[in-house]
Order: C-alpha cells, then sequence, then structure tokens
C-alpha cells in the first residue's frame, strides 16, 4: 500500500497543472475578448461594464498565477518531506525487522550477513564491513564483508580504510562524509583516495562503555547518499547488533562450558562405568543417586531399580559391621571409613563379604551433599583363599593370589638358606594292607591333618603330600628369623598331638618318623604355566629326607646344622655319626627331645 502522504502530494500536484493550463487557455482568450470590445458598436456604459469585467478578471488571473508559482516550492518542498517521511518509516521498519532478527537467534555469522544486507539496502550503500576486537589479542578482525549484490567479500575486492574503521573502533565516536576523498580529515588516508571513496559512514559497536567492533559502509560511486538519518539508523542497528553480539558471546562461551562439562561428564561416566570397584553415591535421606555398574554387579541390582531407594536396603541382612553408625558418621561428622569390611546376605545372592570406603560427598562449596560409597566384593577372593589354604600354605596361597592379580606367573626360584622338614607314619604301609581303601582314607587323613595343621601353626609352608608322608619348609617364601626354631617346635607338636590320639577310634597307632636338616635350595614354582608346583629342590631337601628315612617312629632327627640352630634351646641325644643313603661320608645326627625355654 503506498504512502498516504505521497498520494496526496501527486493529487495536488495534478489539480494545480490542471488550473495552470486552464488558466494558460483563458488567457489568449480574456486579451481576444478585451479587442472585441474595443471594436464593438455597443452603447459606452455596456462597454465600460463588460470592460470593468474584463478588467477583473484579468486581475484574477494574474493572482491565480502568483499563487501557481508559489505552490512550486510548496509542492517541492511537500514531496521532499514525504520522501524524508517515506524513507524515515522504511528505516524504522528496517530497525524494527533487525530487532526482530537479533532477538530470534543466537547464531551470530549467518544473523550478521542478513542485518548487513539490509543495512546496504536502505543507505543505499555497495559496501558493508562489521569488525570486531579479538577478546584475547585486542586486534581488529572482520567479522561480516557483503556487497550489494548480497555476497560475501573476497580477494582484491576486501579493501576498506582499515584507518577510518580503527578510528572509530579507539575513539568511539561515528564517522559521516559526503565525500571523503575530499575531506581534510581523510586526506592522510591512502586507501580512500586510491578507491576513490566517496560517501562514508561508520559507527561503534558499543556494550555499555566498551567498544568492541564497529561497522562501517560506503560508495566510491556517488557523494552525499548518507544522511543524518542513515547514521542514526547505523547507529542504532549497532547499539542493537552490539548487544546481540554479546549476547552471542556469551552464549557461545556458555555453550563451549556445557560442551566442555559433557565431556567431563561422559569421561566421568566412562571411568565410573569401568571402575571394577562399586560406586555409589546418596543423598542427604540416605536415598541412592547414582551406582556404575560394578556396584550393580555387587548387588544384582540394574541402575533404573536402584536409584531412589534406602541405601541400607541394598545390603539386606548385616551379619557384621554396622553401616548405618558409618553413613550417618561420614555425613554429620564427616568422618571416612577405609578397608570396612562387612558380611552381609543379599536378597539375591546370598551370604557375601564387602569392603568399602566410606566418605562425604561435598559439593564446590564443601557442603556435605550425602556419602560416596566405594565397595569391593571380596566373596569369590574369601572362598578361594579357604580353598587355596586347604591345599597350600597360607603364605603360598598369597603368593598364588597375587600372582593371579597380577598375571604374572614366573617360573623358576630363588636360592636361600632353609629349614627342611619331612615326616612319614611308620607302619602304615604293611597297615594298609589290611583294611579297605576308604577306611584307610579317612585314617590316613587324620594322620596327615594332625601334621599339616601343626606345621600352618607355625607358619610353615606345607609343600607337599606323599602318600603316608609330608614335606614342609620354612623361611619360604616368607622369610622368617627363627625358621629353624618353628620347624622344631612343628615337629615336637605333631608328635605330641599323634601320642595323644584317641586310640579307641582307630584300627591301629602310628608314630612319625621327622627329619629335619638346615641347608641352602632353591624355592620357587616347578612345572609349566599351566601347572604350577611351588617346591625346593637341592641337596639340602634330600639330606632332609634321609634323615627322616632312618628315624624310628616317634624320633625327629636333626642334622648337625639343624642342631647349631638352635643349641641354646633344644634337649637333644647324641646319636653321633650315621651312614645315610646317598652319602659316602657319615653325618651327625641328633634327635631333639624337647625345646626349652
Amino acid at each position: 500500500m503506498e504512502d498516504l502522504t505521497q498520494s496526496q502530494v501527486r493529487t495536488l500536484e495534478g489539480e494545480a497543472a490542471l488550473l495552470k493550463k486552464t488558466l494558460q487557455t483563458l488567457i489568449p482568450q480574456l486579451e481576444s475578448a478585451q479587442q472585441l470590445l474595443e471594436a464593438s458598436e455597443l452603447p459606452a456604459s455596456l462597454r465600460a461594464n463588460l470592460r470593468g469585467v474584463l478588467q477583473q478578471g484579468d486581475l484574477l488571473f494574474k493572482q491565480v498565477h502568483v499563487l501557481l508559482e508559489r505552490l512550486d516550492p510548496a509542492m517541492r518542498a511537500l514531496r521532499e518531506d514525504a520522501a524524508r517521511t517515506r524513507r524515515e518509516r522504511e528505516q524504522l521498519a528496517t530497525l524494527y525487522e533487525i530487532s526482530q532478527v537479533l532477538n530470534s537467534t543466537l547464531s551470530l555469522e549467518p544473523l550478521l550477513d542478513l542485518v548487513m544486507d539490509r543495512v546496504i539496502a536502505v543507505t543505499g550503500a555497495e559496501r558493508g564491513f562489521l569488525t570486531l576486537l579479538d577478546e584475547e589479542s585486542g586486534e581488529l578482525r572482520f567479522a561480516v564483508a557483503r556487497n550489494i549484490e548480497q555476497q560475501d567479500i573476497e580477494g582484491s575486492d576486501f579493501q576498506v580504510s582499515r584507518g577510518v574503521i580503527e578510528r572509530v573502533t579507539r575513539e568511539g565516536q561515528p564517522v559521516l562524509t559526503d565525500n571523503a576523498s575530499e575531506d581534510p580529515r581523510f586526506a592522510d588516508r591512502a586507501s580512500v583516495i586510491y578507491f576513490g571513496l566517496r560517501s562514508i559512514m561508520a559507527v561503534p559497536l558499543r556494550v555499555k562503555d566498551n567498544t568492541i567492533g564497529g561497522v562501517y559502509v560506503d560508495n566510491h560511486i556517488r557523494a552525499g547518499i548518507f544522511s543524518e538519518q542513515d547514521l542514526s539508523l547505523l547507529n542504532a542497528f549497532a547499539n542493537q547488533a552490539a548487544i546481540a553480539i554479546e549476547n552471542a558471546r556469551l552464549f557461545d562461551d556458555l555453550q563451549r562450558t556445557l560442551d566442555e562439562i559433557r565431556e567431563i561428564k561422559t569421561y566421568m561416566d566412562d571411568i565410573f562405568a569401568s571402575v571394577d570397584s562399586g560406586i555409589l553415591t546418596t543423598d542427604e535421606d540416605g536415598l541412592v543417586m547414582t551406582l556404575n555398574r560394578a556396584a550393580g554387579e555387587i548387588f544384582a541390582l540394574p541402575e533404573n531399580k536402584a536409584k531412589g531407594r534406602r541405601y541400607l536396603d541394598l545390603f539386606g541382612e548385616i551379619h557384621t559391621g554396622d553401616v548405618a553408625s558409618c553413613i550417618q558418621e561420614a555425613q554429620q561428622q564427616e568422618s571416612r571409613f577405609q578397608d570396612y569390611e562387612i558380611s552381609c546376605k543379599l536378597p539375591r545372592r546370598g551370604e557375601v563379604a564387602l569392603k568399602l570406603q566410606i566418605a562425604p560427598l561435598k559439593d564446590a562449596r564443601e557442603q556435605v551433599l550425602g556419602v560416596t560409597t566405594v565397595v569391593e566384593d571380596l566373596t569369590e577372593e574369601r572362598r578361594l583363599r579357604q580353598t587355596l589354604n586347604r591345599y597350600l600354605a597360607p603364605s603360598v596361597a598369597q603368593e598364588v593370589l597375587r600372582m593371579a592379580a597380577t598375571g604374572y606367573v614366573p617360573l623358576g626360584g630363588t636360592r636361600r638358606i632353609m629349614s627342611i622338614l619331612f615326616a612319614d607314619i611308620r607302619g602304615f604301609t604293611s597297615f594298609s594292607e589290611q583294611v579297605g581303601p576308604e577306611e584307610l582314607v579317612d585314617i590316613l587323613n587324620g594322620y596327615l591333618t594332625i601334621a599339616a595343621r601343626a606345621i600352618l601353626r607355625q607358619e610353615g609352608t606345607l609343600d607337599k603330600f606323599m602318600g603316608d608322608a609330608v614335606m614342609a619348609l620354612f623361611n619360604v617364601p616368607v622369610p622368617q628369623e627363627d625358621h629353624t626354631l618353628r620347624a622344631a617346635q612343628a615337629a615336637l607338636d605333631m608328635q605330641r598331638r599323634i601320642a595323644a590320639l584317641d586310640l579307641s577310634i582307630q584300627r591301629g597307632h602310628f608314630q612319625f618318623g621327622v627329619g629335619l636338616h638346615v641347608g641352602e635350595a632353591v624355592a620357587g614354582n616347578v612345572g609349566s604355566p599351566e601347572r604350577l608346583d611351588y617346591t625346593a629342590i637341592g641337596d639340602a631337601v634330600n639330606l632332609a629326607r634321609r634323615l627322616q628315612e632312618v628315624a624310628h617312629g616317634g624320633q625327629i632327627l636333626l642334622s648337625e646344622t639343624a642342631y647349631q640352630e638352635i643349641a641354646d634351646r633344644a634337649k637333644v641325644s647324641s646319636l653321633g655319626p650315621i651312614t645315610v643313603k646317598g652319602r659316602a661320608e657319615p653325618v651327625l645326627v641328633y634327635e631333639l627331645l624337647d625345646l626349652g625355654p
């Protein structure tokens, strides 16, 4: 719809032109009438009246002509005012449109392209540039460069008087010139002269009291195309654009921060999920907030069913340990509990052994939000340890568990001084011919259990059972300063316990023949990576066994080196030199009778 003022102006102009044309037609007719009147033979009185009428008409025509002449400048002023009004309305519409666009998106680059296209179209500029100050370096960079064809300016066309923009940005004052090439303010600007720039307009981009860049438009063909109204429009646009740019920057910063937080969260979630230990957190009311995969497996409860439940409900029936008190202290007194072991009966798993690390959960301001608990499942380890302890000495079982945990299973051994003990049930071989295998096994297990427990009580390494014999090592794999004394105490212990055995429940009564020697041997893993046996090898082992072979039932025979290790406490009977199998020279042998304090 056309502007109403313009329509009225055109109507007035048409009516004025028609009136002028009519006057131009009537004036010759009026002159003709005067001539005819003078030449007529009408009475003098009538001619005088008609002459007066014609004179009044001529005067009226002259007055109208004067009015029409005065109407032309008024019409020109009205046309200019109408054009100015239309332009102001267009600028306001553009400013409103720009404002709507600025408030509709935080995507800065396409937004500024669109806005710059509208500014160029309204102001009649050939090119428009928007520059921003780099927040870190403070250098001026071009964010938008557009031409009248709504295309990005690149290459050789990307030429602008950088000095003008820098001046506007530095001083924070707008610039307007209708002929830059002749403006003394730009006499030192080579780019202005070289590119023949005429109309230039530039305004700063300001947010509060900070200048963040500038907006520049120019035209090198026409002079005087920019007005103060255009400058006001550009300044208004710059004010809104500056706010939009700042908002976009804040949004970008926020987006980057959120992306970093998401990356950190994803990273922490990955860590959280990959940790073998169970991890769970609770709020101040003791309700589960988060738990990882491992915790879900330990409690046999998926995350979606665990969240929001009471923390203590996860532990089912607690047999040992006071989890509730630990949680309360961690939350109220900010206490920490390390390696806190409990046993409980879980609804879906039964009896389990757990080790807990309990600590208060705090925010960045050190305010307690709840509790964090790290849970390790010791159930299988306990079962495995109990099983291994039935077959191995605790020290060896511990070493097996360590190797299983690390995955490093070395073959070979370590040379070390050790005490080697052999014990054999005397007369058991002939006895085995008289009873059935089931009963024989029961009787054998009873005697070997006595021997094994005596050795393990002294923290010896139960090397192996060999039929009705047992082999034990001391000082390996864990060093023991009193290893010979421990071996001697184990030997006496087993002999005493066998002597006290209730004969009424046995079909026969047997005694151990024991040999004990101290010497250097190699102890370690023997076999293959698939099947290992921890044992000791060397001449010292052979001598201990030979001593056991010559010992009678109830005897404990010591070698010279074994006796010297415990001579200050041992009560012995010297048996003198004895020849043993595999030795050319006799060896000094002592029978251990008892150990003093």
